[in-house]
């Protein structure tokens, strides 16, 4: 489970587009102990794993291509919902037009000409109820199926077996291998103590001269 992980986590970094910068790329890390090298990364191994980052991330290319799919149905979904709105809209207002522009030329009578004013705009407000409702249906609807198709893009795209092949994943460990041991041998000289340093005492000259005796 440990390789597995460690696995992913390589995997991981090449599928995040560090390809041009670790290909063919020997990395040193300078310390006062020496210096540590890690092994070149050969640009073909990382395009590779590159080119199988489902293993980790179960989003393949028919991942992409099922989305892309299913967004282009959801867009049709609302432009064609949003056309028969404005349609309802459009027409909803033309005919209240007709109805009040009737209305004032119907009668002489104020009550008779209110009526139809009246039932000309309760017409029109119905109308335009009824296209809102509709249009909030559609992107419900619209909304919920795209959940659904999403859904079934991840399971198909989840449900896609790893293709790395036996040598690549061998020849990655054996690479993690190599990083691990180097790592372990500088945290070793770091954390070395470090010997003790002996002072040595300071010599003394004794000189003798006529009736006097001097230390230096």
């Amino acid at each position: 489970m440990k390789k597995i992980g460690i696995l992913a986590i390589v995997i991981a970094i090449a599928a995040l587009g560090f390809t041009s910068a670790l290909a063919e790329v020997t990395t040193e890390t300078n310390t006062a102990s020496g210096t540590i090298s890690a092994p070149t990364v050969s640009s073909a191994e990382i395009e590779k794993t590159k080119e199988n980052t489902e293993i980790i991330t179960g989003y393949g290319k028919d991942y992409f291509v099922c989305m892309g799919k299913a967004i282009s149905v959801r867009e049709d979904a609302f432009i064609s919902g949003l056309s028969a709105f404005n349609s309802s809209t459009q027409n909803a207002y033309a005919i209240r037009k007709t109805s009040l522009i009737s209305a004032w030329n119907s009668s002489d009578d104020r009550n008779v000409i209110q009526k139809a004013v009246n039932d000309a705009e309760k017409t029109f407000k119905d109308t335009r109820s009824a296209a809102e409702k509709n249009w909030s249906s559609v992107q419900k609807k619209t909304s919920e199926d795209f959940n659904v198709s999403k859904t079934a893009c991840i399971k198909l795209s989840t449900a896609i077996k790893p293709t790395t092949s036996a040598s690549t994943q061998q020849s990655l460990l054996e690479m993690i291998k190599q990083l691990q041991a180097q790592i372990k041998e500088l945290q070793a000289k770091l954390t070395a103590p470090k010997p003790a340093t002996t002072i040595a005492p300071a010599s003394t000259t004794t000189q003798t001269t006529v009736g006097t005796t001097e230390t230096r």
